[in-house]
């Protein structure tokens, strides 16, 4: 059982609810998990347990967060935490920990999310494959209590090629989505549309595009997924793009700011079902914009149309 070292200072935001008593609270979780003989490793900036790498078959799979644990503790005295975190730990195992080998006991729970690439160094045996720059496509399980990642393992168990799986992930993702996804427009001369709902999923809208944003969108959108609960887009009509590049990076990066839920401050333009990246570098409180060739030309020719009518 290892956990990366922790800061001498800074306590990460997902555990300011115990931060306290937050060396309590780390060591009851990991007593918790040494009893059961499981070998996980602590990701403390992210608030993450996952198996431990160097495992060939860990007992435990998928990525565990410890927010939800940590609001729970704090709603109770510390000399009770130990029986809170047994009690939540089981029953989040007992309902995740092993997939049932019947895939029509899952299939309608499986769902694609994006993440940030740094999952691939916290958990190797996960299904996935690229998303958007900065990001990977994962399939995962929508337990009643959380999100769990399946493995390819697991998967292999089911004997579906990997791409029927992702296209169900898709399909679910959805499915769900169109359910529950609200969507209000911000007009300061430059039109942001900001979409909201799911806490786990929303951003990973990105992958069905083409189902939330509206169907005549000839020179695209310009979008951003900061955090996995929200996702901000402007759709290309006018100069009025150029601005939207800006506005877009700066909220980014305001909500990024909270550790939890952090996705990417990555832009991109999406065209087609596709999303191309749009690197940018701050310089002395100034953004500057690596534009792809193609946007740039759309950007020059709405730029001349303004100036002609």
């Amino acid at each position: 059982m290892t956990n990366e070292q922790l800061p001498q200072a800074g306590v990460p935001k997902w555990a300011w609810p115990i931060r306290e008593h937050l060396d309590t609270f780390l060591e009851l979780v990991m007593e918790y998990f040494h009893r059961r003989q499981l070998n996980v490793e602590l990701h403390f900036q992210g608030g993450l347990v996952t198996p431990q790498t160097n495992t060939t078959e860990p007992p435990m799979t998928g990525v565990l967060s410890l927010h939800r644990l940590a609001r729970q503790c704090a709603q109770r005295e510390p000399g009770d935490w130990r029986k809170v975190i047994q009690e939540y730990l089981d029953c989040l195992l007992a309902a995740g920990d092993i997939l049932p080998p019947d895939f029509r006991e899952v299939s309608e729970r499986l769902r694609s999310r994006l993440y940030p690439t740094r999952l691939l160094k916290q958990v190797k045996d996960i299904v996935a494959r690229p998303g958007p720059e900065g990001t990977i496509e994962v399939v995962v399980v929508d337990m009643p209590s959380a999100v769990r990642t399946v493995s390819a393992v697991e998967a292999k168990q089911w004997g579906l090629p990997l791409e029927q799986l992702f296209e169900l992930g898709r399909r679910n993702l959805r499915r769900a989505l169109l359910e529950q996804m609200h969507q209000f427009t911000v007009n300061n001369d430059v039109v942001l549309h900001v979409f909201s709902g799911d806490n786990f999923y929303t951003a990973s809208g990105l992958l069905i595009a083409e189902h939330i944003f509206p169907p005549h969108l000839p020179h695209g959108a310009l979008v951003s997924i900061p955090r996995h609960d929200v996702l901000l887009a402007h759709y290309i009509h006018n100069i009025g793009a150029a601005e939207a590049l800006d506005i877009l990076v700066n909220a980014a990066l305001q909500l990024a700011e909270d550790e939890i839920g952090r996705l990417t401050t990555n832009l991109y333009w999406y065209r087609d079902g596709q999303c191309v990246h749009i690197p940018w570098q701050e310089k002395d409180d100034e953004l500057s914009f690596s534009l792809p060739e193609e946007l740039e030309a759309v950007l020059e020719s709405l730029h001349l149309s303004a100036m002609l009518s």
